[in-house]
């Protein structure tokens, strides 16, 4: 049996006229093949034509803008450590190669006896200084309380300075939080 033209009018997208059409249906009608290829056909337009598009699951915009923020975090805190450490790596290899440089050059006797002469000029100084606080406390007795006022203050100011200096280095390098609200 021919299947032809009826294979061609099945395939063309054209609208086929009244005689054609009624030739077709009686084809299809006979032919066993014919009708398993227009049914197989109007299952295939049927699937194109079926506009279901699948819809997001609830909240995944939010949590893809929470997965690039934290994708955004992690690149940054990588790129601030890298950072760290090749600047301490680049000032590593500046002092080594200043010291092997100078390593010919230095008389290690010298350089020994300058440590203790150092020190001892430290522990004097220090020694002087204890000895005018004394004379000053001796002299003038009020100024024990002001001393020990001025002293709680500068160390605790210096504390401030330490901790505010603490934890601005962690939040550098805590990774911000841009846009995203921590529950």
């Amino acid at each position: 049996m021919s299947h032809q033209p009826f294979e061609t009018w099945l395939l063309s997208d054209e609208q086929l006229d009244e005689e054609k059409r009624k030739d077709l249906e009686a084809h299809l009608n006979k032919c066993e093949s014919c009708r398993e290829l227009s049914t197989a056909l109007e299952n295939v337009r049927e699937t194109f034509t079926d506009d279901i598009t699948p819809a997001p699951q609830p909240g995944f915009v939010y949590r893809w803008h929470q997965r690039l923020s934290v994708a955004r975090q992690q690149r940054q805190q990588r790129k601030m450590w890298l950072l760290t450490l090749g600047l301490f790596g680049v000032a590593s290899l500046i002092l080594l190669s200043i010291f092997l440089l100078n390593m010919n050059s230095i008389n290690w006797f010298y350089e020994f006896g300058q440590v203790f002469a150092n020190f001892g000029r430290f522990a004097n100084r220090i020694n002087q200084f204890v000895n005018i606080i004394k004379s000053l406390t001796n002299q003038f007795p009020i100024l024990i309380p002001i001393m020990i006022i001025l002293g709680v203050g500068s160390i605790s100011a210096q504390i401030v300075l330490i901790v505010t200096w603490i934890s601005s280095m962690v939040r550098l390098y805590r990774p911000s939080h841009e846009g995203v609200t921590v529950r």
